[in-house]
């Protein structure tokens, strides 16, 4: 399992949860950019891809949020969201499972990105009817139809139609945000899931469920130039991963439970320990980007020994208090 998280101090916190499962555990703890988040060994079996949203679906626990959502919020999200989206898709394996979930109930954050998704894949990606699994919580189908409004509450009916506004305004909306065209052609969006709160007395959720069914066609790759990432050596994999955490590759293993990956640098990082079926997993876990540019993964659990963990979660979470302080004086 590889686990990846944008946010540094979410992932440190994940894998301090980690710890209580033992440090045998096969998963693996990152955080990097989603959108251009390089292979780790193969491809995946399934795939989840939680992505950013505005959350307005858990306002039920977060009243707070009432007082700063507003649309411009989803505007801004969901090219965010379709790039990962389509990263997500190219690291599943062909026949593999994509879920696209997301806390929000705009359908620009939901039923958009997922028809956006699908006719970026050109067929490589099918829509899987799930209305039959957990048949016991309640859930409302995927929307066919949806306006789209500025913050302003005003509704925009197509892009066309902001032809005569400034750029600063235009450039706020893409063609994917509004409804596909019906016909034959249209995906069958209802086979989305909208898990809504009055249903079931729950917070709000989106999910869709979807198998790759083919390659994805070039230029739709999830890669920033259209192409696939360079698959690296292995030596250059570890030296990247070394300088992701400022520490050296080890030279002989130690202990019974697994390998030492790295030593510990002059700063005085700690050494990771993992397993030896994960550290030859991550001996190929740093692709390069399109362009030839390096693109290491900075682990932040790899099965080490779970003491290891919580002081490290601390410091940070210190560390970024005191930033967070220190930018609001």
């Amino acid at each position: 399992v590889v686990a990846n998280d944008a946010e540094p101090l979410r992932a440190y916190v994940l894998a301090h949860r980690l710890r209580s499962l033992g440090a045998g555990l096969n998963a693996v703890v990152v955080t990097h950019r989603g959108q251009t988040l390089p292979r780790a060994g193969e491809e995946y079996d399934r795939v989840l891809c939680d992505v950013p949203c505005s959350g307005d679906g858990t306002l039920r626990k977060e009243p707070a949020l009432w007082a700063s959502w507003r649309p411009g919020l989803s505007l801004r999200l969901h090219s965010l969201q379709l790039q990962i989206a389509l990263r997500a898709a190219a690291l599943v394996r062909v026949g593999g499972l994509l879920c696209y979930s997301t806390c929000s109930l705009s359908p620009l954050e939901d039923e958009a990105v997922v028809a956006s998704l699908l006719r970026a894949a050109r067929g490589a990606l099918e829509l899987v009817d799930a209305s039959g699994k957990l048949p016991e919580l309640p859930r409302a189908p995927g929307l066919r139809n949806w306006q789209v409004i500025d913050d302003a509450m005003r509704r925009v009916p197509s892009l066309a139609s902001l032809s005569s506004e400034p750029l600063t305004v235009r450039r706020r909306f893409r063609a994917g945000m509004f409804p596909p065209k019906g016909g034959d052609g249209a995906p069958p969006l209802e086979r989305c899931m909208r898990f809504l709160p009055h249903l079931a007395d729950t917070g709000a959720f989106f999910v869709a469920l979807l198998r790759k069914t083919a390659p994805l066609p070039p230029g739709r790759r999830g890669q920033r130039h259209g192409q696939e990432a360079l698959p690296l050596s292995k030596q250059r994999a570890a030296a990247q991963l070394a300088a992701g955490h400022s520490l050296r590759p080890a030279e002989a293993p130690v202990g019974r439970e697994g390998e030492r990956l790295f030593t510990r640098s002059p700063s005085g990082r700690r050494a990771l320990h993992v397993p030896p079926r994960v550290a030859r997993f991550l001996g190929f876990a740093a692709e390069g980007t399109a362009d030839g540019a390096s693109s290491p993964l900075c682990v932040v659990h790899a099965g080490c020994p779970p003491g290891e963990l919580e002081e490290d979660a601390e410091a940070l979470a210190a560390r970024l208090g005191a930033k967070k302080s220190r930018a609001e004086r």
